[in-house]
């Protein structure tokens, strides 16, 4: 989820920051006010439903006086940021995510600027340019966020569109890609120029994630189909897309400025009334969320006779089929389900339909090393204990696997993680209490090796050795059969 920092082309009350007027770079007048009415209290709400829920935020423009134009709106002209104002930016992220905390609302990431290739006049803007992002975040962003005690994840880009040149940009500072968890991007392009777009910009940095962050789509959106876009970003490396806005008014407002004309939210409400509807928008977005869940893996991909089909894995072993009829008549296709049979289905024209298998019914799932074919094993659940592997058993506790919201190997209780947090080549791979480090932190990857992110390093049966009882490591990645694991 996003929410703006201050105002967007969509809100309330016209512009406004939460530092309008001049102030000294400390910011001494900063307030969130703004937002306590209604925007506070609906986020509140949705992390107290949903805890997991990843709330990311940005500004659509900084107060006008740390621009070049004195005005929050663009100008058409490359208005931005005033040289002497980068820490001035950097402080009022920390007073925002500050105040946020403290009226009970967690942030999970920023990125620094909305739309930075844009000038829009009509509503808030501003250009940074992919250098000026790169000054902004090594010297002033992430230091400010250091001396703060803040370890919200940055994001960088959020540009209208996947742009591989900004990425490189950003990642060939060492400082700045040290600290980017990933990049964001916007799906305003056609469909080939999206998937390009994103596939270039994988290609810059493989081992970050990246979030196409805003996409208005709908019938009348200017981003197309929500499936279309979804079923393209999943395919080219994308971990998320985010639909923009959640709710809107009849008149697809409130809105300021020229651009999105007739866009609409997820939801439409009814002022007058109260009374809502959820759109087209919600209900494509739903044949994936509602099935393919965090830390979920894309599996496979085909597109034939018109017919868009997208396959994933969850972490509980379940499988999601998304399919998407681009034809203008309806169509019949046959899916094939690995090894558990065949079935015909007829999709109407520019329909959707999501399939799935159960999960695990046990619960949980066996990792099976592909060279050894026996099973990733904790010795007896015991703490501190090297993993290993060992004949597969379906009953065996110690080779029942979970996984959590936040990416955890959960065995018998503890968690799967590098010994004494290492991230070097060799470590081994320990039973041990889970405590939410990055060490403990796994991702499944569609090629079946299964990496730990803050090394970069993947699960390994130490020496290719295929016996009984053989430990396992981080090393690595070699594309080798001992670093590949399938569910059992």
């Amino acid at each position: 989820m996003r929410v703006p920092m201050g105002a967007s082309d969509f809100a309330v009350n016209g512009v406004y920051s939460y530092a309008d007027s001049p102030d000294t770079d400390a910011l001494a007048g900063f307030s969130t006010g703004h937002d306590d009415a209604y925007v506070i209290p609906v986020i509140k709400e949705a992390q107290a439903t949903n805890p997991s829920m990843r709330l990311f935020a940005n500004p659509w423009s900084p107060p006008a006086w740390m621009k070049t134009n004195g005005l929050m709106l663009g100008s058409w002209n490359g208005a931005t940021l005033k040289t002497d104002k980068y820490q001035a930016l950097a402080n009022y992220f920390v007073k925002f995510l500050k105040e946020y905390s403290a009226k009970g609302v967690n942030v999970w990431g920023v990125t620094p600027q909305n739309e930075p290739n844009q000038d829009p006049s009509t509503y808030p803007g501003m250009v940074l340019s992919a250098s000026d992002e790169v000054n902004f975040i090594a010297n002033y962003l992430a230091p400010s966020f250091d001396a703060a005690g803040l370890s919200q994840a940055i994001l960088g880009g959020d540009v209208s569109y996947a742009a591989s040149a900004y990425a490189s940009t950003l990642y060939a500072n060492a400082t700045v890609a040290n600290r980017l968890y990933g990049t964001a991007w916007h799906c305003y392009q056609n469909i080939g120029g999206f998937a390009s777009g994103l596939s270039a910009i994988h290609a810059v940095r493989t081992d970050k994630p990246i979030y196409s962050s805003e996409c208005s789509t709908g019938p009348t959106g200017i981003a197309g189909n929500t499936t279309e876009k979804t079923l393209v970003a999943t395919n080219n490396w994308s971990s998320a897309m985010v639909l923009w806005n959640l709710a809107l008014d009849r008149n697809g407002g409130p809105k300021m400025g020229v651009g999105c004309e007739g866009c609409t939210g997820l939801v439409t409400i009814d002022q007058a009334t109260g009374e809502y509807e959820y759109t087209i928008n919600y209900y494509e977005l739903a044949q994936f969320s509602k099935f393919v869940r965090p830390r979920a893996v894309r599996i496979g991909y085909t597109d034939g006779a018109g017919i868009w089909a997208q396959a994933y894995r969850n972490a509980d072993g379940s499988e999601v089929l998304v399919a998407y009829n681009t034809n203008s008549t309806s169509t019949t296709f046959t899916v094939n389900w690995g090894g558990d049979g065949s079935f015909s289905y007829t999709l109407p024209s520019h329909a959707t339909v999501t399939f799935t298998t159960a999960a695990l019914s046990d619960g949980g799932f066996g990792l099976k090393g592909e060279k050894s074919q026996r099973c990733l094993n904790a010795p007896n659940g015991t703490m501190g204990a090297q993993l290993q592997v060992a004949d597969c058993d379906a009953t065996n506790p110690a080779q029942r696997l979970t996984v959590s919201d936040i990416g955890e190997l959960r065995i018998m209780g503890r968690c799967a993680g590098a010994a004494g947090d290492q991230t070097k080549a060799g470590t081994k791979v320990i039973l041990w209490t889970c405590n939410g480090k990055p060490s403990q932190k796994w991702v499944q990857n569609s090629d079946g090796t299964v990496t730990n992110p803050v090394s970069g390093l993947v699960l390994d049966v130490a020496n290719e050795a295929t016996a009984n009882g053989s430990p396992v490591h981080l090393w690595t990645p070699l594309g080798t059969a001992n670093q590949r694991w399938s569910h059992s």
